[in-house]
């Protein structure tokens, strides 16, 4: 069963964690998008209208800088924030209901949850975005953490360019050892375990 953020809102009395999570190209930043856009109908429709943030990490330049866009070109206003800091700041001036992250291994995971732990408490509903490997099959520091965090967690997968199958791991295609590099299509594609291993 698919689990949505204007059913979960139901679901929860309070505030709750919605992670989803996979490899490059797997489709999370489209479903965050989606998710935030059935809020805004419902938003249409309901008494208790939700007041939404999307956060995108400045260190995120492969699009314009006031969006998030998926590799579907699903777009999405978004605040762009420089760290954890400035989330904290921007959510504490404006009050929103839900807050949604993408991209989040871009930011301190380990600081990000602290905060993402508090808000939750105080009501809010979280929805975010993260790789849950890097480049090398490694989960970032603070993802496993985040996980087990989460009233809700969804994991994608992209269809593997090696063989057809389902895919798990993002492939680097440069030799670059840094484990954070900015890329697409031109850097990286979805391979499974399999074909990862073969390369």
């Amino acid at each position: 069963m698919q689990i949505f953020l204007d059913g979960a809102l139901e679901m929860y009395r309070g505030g709750f964690i919605y992670v989803i999570t996979g490899s490059m190209f797997s489709g999370k930043t489209g479903k965050l998008i989606r998710n935030l856009r059935r809020v805004e109908i419902r938003n249409k429709y309901a008494e208790d209208k939700k007041k939404i943030v999307l956060f995108k990490p400045q260190k995120d330049d492969r699009h314009q800088t006031s969006e998030v866009v998926s590799h579907n070109d699903y777009k999405f206003e978004a605040v762009v924030v420089p760290d954890v800091v400035a989330i904290a700041a921007w959510v504490e001036e404006h009050q929103p209901d839900i807050i949604a992250i993408d991209e989040v291994q871009f930011f301190d995971v380990l600081e990000l949850l602290a905060l993402l732990i508090k808000l939750a408490d105080q009501g809010k509903a979280i929805i975010l975005t993260v790789l849950d490997q890097d480049f090398a099959c490694r989960p970032f520091d603070g993802v496993a953490e985040l996980f087990a965090e989460a009233e809700i967690l969804e994991k994608l997968h992209p269809i593997c360019e090696g063989c057809g199958k389902r895919a798990s791991r993002s492939f680097r295609l440069s030799d670059s050892d840094k484990v954070i590099q900015v890329g697409g299509k031109e850097a990286y594609i979805p391979l499974c375990r399999a074909c990862r291993n073969e390369h």
